[in-house]
């Protein structure tokens, strides 16, 4: 969580300073455009969006440095975030619907605190973001994650991208009817199913 946190990924709508020491012609200010993709002085194409900046500074870099100069001291900065819209639904206290505070990005676990954390039949092993494919298209992925495993430490808690939708479903409940001892509804636990035995 820390290392997304300090190094977040480029969005398109973010406001960029590019720097070149000792080179005014290869420094200035541009807005990520929707497909994500700008013209940079001298090297020509430069992609953007989804990369961290340390990453984008690296390529600039090299790129400089393989034709252009001998030495090049590359700094990419966010000037001004986009607006992320922000949608938390399913098994959370207070589900979300708004702009993230700032225009800043947030994680998964932080965007689930916003919506006031999950409920107690929220199955926290599989919470789904559902992510366009392309910026300013329709269609989305479906990413499942274990925010279990993140609020334990485990693995690295992902930056949401604008217009992610995360839905955290609930635990399924599961009816057994008939000769068994418990008639009932039962709640399937969140990394087990409900064996015969059980009812």
């Amino acid at each position: 969580e820390k290392a997304a946190a300090s190094n977040p990924p480029i969005h398109a709508g973010d406001d960029l300073r590019f720097a070149v020491l000792g080179q005014p012609e290869l420094s200035f200010d541009s807005r990520v455009p929707q497909n994500g993709i700008i013209q940079y002085p001298l090297i020509g194409k430069l992609a953007l969006t989804g990369r961290p900046l340390d990453q984008v500074q690296m390529e600039i870099k090299v790129r400089l440095e393989k034709d252009y100069l001998v030495s090049a001291d590359v700094t990419v900065q966010v000037r001004e975030y986009a607006r992320t819209r922000l949608y938390v639904l399913g098994a959370v206290a207070r589900p979300l619907d708004g702009d993230v505070p700032g225009g800043r990005w947030v994680t998964l676990l932080q965007a689930i605190a916003q919506a006031g954390g999950s409920r107690e039949d929220a199955a926290k092993h599989r919470v789904m973001i559902f992510r366009l494919k392309e910026a300013g298209g329709t269609a989305r992925v479906a990413l499942p994650f274990n925010v279990a495993a993140f609020q334990q430490g485990k693995g690295r808690d992902p930056v949401l991208m604008p217009e992610d939708i995360v839905l955290v479903p609930s635990r399924e409940k599961v009816y057994v009817l008939g000769q068994v001892t418990h008639p009932g509804a039962f709640v399937s636990e969140a990394d087990h199913g409900l064996t015969a035995s059980q009812a």
